[in-house]
């Protein structure tokens, strides 16, 4: 038998939100730059929702955030545990972001249908930076909490 302290601790536990993945990546803006020269609207229409597309030909370099948004959308994945899996596409994978400038990340597609497939309410945590020559970005994912299969 398992002592009352035992389960009011472990309904505790998972009353309260919990980390269920991380991801990191690290991208070559001038990687990011080639395939994009190279490959013009094949690329971005690949990789990119128009939204991020509109966002990221506004700025003075769009390669730089483009690469940001590859190494969000990579860390994502690397998050899940999953990489590109079925019908997934980079696309699927939205960065936009909130009136302070903090990236968001909206899931549609199979990307969405993965996730809810996992039966986790999630809150995806996103951060993304831009130095030197490259772009990198940190994912959290965060089951909400009392949310579990």
């Amino acid at each position: 038998m398992v002592a009352p302290q035992v389960m009011a601790a472990h309904r505790a536990a998972i009353s309260r939100p919990m980390i269920v993945g991380i991801g990191s990546d690290i991208v070559d803006v001038e990687r990011i730059r080639k395939s994009w020269h190279n490959h013009a609207e094949r690329f971005l229409n690949r990789v990119f929702s128009p939204a991020e597309q509109t966002y990221c030909l506004a700025h003075k370099d769009p390669a730089e955030r483009m690469a940001g948004r590859w190494a969000a959308k990579e860390a994502l994945l690397k998050a899940m545990g999953s990489g590109l899996i079925g019908k997934m596409h980079l696309y699927e994978i939205e960065i936009t972001n909130n009136n302070l400038g903090a990236p968001l990340i909206t899931l549609t597609g199979a990307v969405q249908e993965y996730v809810q497939q996992l039966g986790i309410d999630l809150s995806i945590w996103c951060t993304i930076s831009h130095a030197a020559g490259v772009a990198t970005s940190t994912v959290i994912l965060e089951q909400k909490a009392g949310s579990h299969p």
